[in-house]
């Protein structure tokens, strides 16, 4: 979900998720580190390395033509696809306020993707922060797509 922990852009919306299954590859030579395989497989699909959270930073991610969200008519579900769905989830109460207005402003969710994170933790952002100074981070903007209906 939006992480409200997160420095305050204004007009970006985010979004982080941690998916709930890793899967890591490496090089079977010695030395060679671990790669996470969810995360590499985002960069071919698009996504861009993040190592910081700055709102040029954000707004500068590759928009995958193929990646879209949409909020059904009430705005209180969010669906991320591309070729299957990528997150389904309800929105209740944990979007920040004004979230979801930078978020139809804008038109475009940034939305983070991160490896080694425990989003329940208090110390989140610190996680997530961490995790881009490791390569652990990538995100992208995904245009928004709305339902008929919905309303702010």
């Amino acid at each position: 979900m939006a992480d409200p922990d997160l420095p305050e852009f204004g007009s970006v919306a985010t979004m982080t998720v941690v998916p709930s299954v890793q899967v890591h590859t490496s090089d079977p030579r010695p030395g060679a580190e671990l790669i996470d395989a969810v995360l590499a497989d985002l960069l071919a699909r698009g996504f861009g390395l993040v190592s910081q959270f700055g709102v040029v930073e954000l707004t500068s991610l590759p928009v995958p033509p193929t990646w879209s969200a949409r909020l059904d008519a009430g705005a209180a579900r969010l669906t991320i696809a591309a070729d299957a769905v990528f997150y389904d989830g309800d929105l209740g109460s944990a979007a920040p306020a004004g979230w979801l207005g930078a978020l139809r402003r804008r038109g475009l969710l940034v939305l983070l993707v991160c490896s080694d994170v425990d989003l329940a933790r208090a110390d989140r952002t610190s996680q997530i922060a961490a995790a881009g100074r490791r390569g652990g981070l990538v995100g992208a903007q995904i245009s928004l797509r709305e339902t008929s209906g919905a309303s702010c």
